[in-house]
């Protein structure tokens, strides 16, 4: 759903849609899986823009697939 008034997407529970722990915890609990993820400070080859974000998360389902969702 779109908010509005403060300009973002969220999911029914009320959390951003486009914060990456959100969705990778959703996922993680949808299917059984767990949140992995990094940050930048570790990761100094990641093209993420410093200053908006600090890493980034993503699920790991089952032991076999990687699901970065971030929508």
């Amino acid at each position: 759903m779109y908010d509005d008034a403060n300009g973002y997407y969220h999911f029914g529970d009320g959390t951003k849609c486009g914060i990456c722990a959100n969705g990778a915890t959703k996922v993680a609990r949808a299917f059984g899986g767990v949140v992995w993820g990094y940050s930048l400070e570790d990761n100094t080859t990641a093209a993420l823009e410093r200053g908006i974000c600090f890493g980034h998360d993503f699920a790991i389902v089952r032991d076999r697939w990687l699901v970065d969702y971030c929508g």
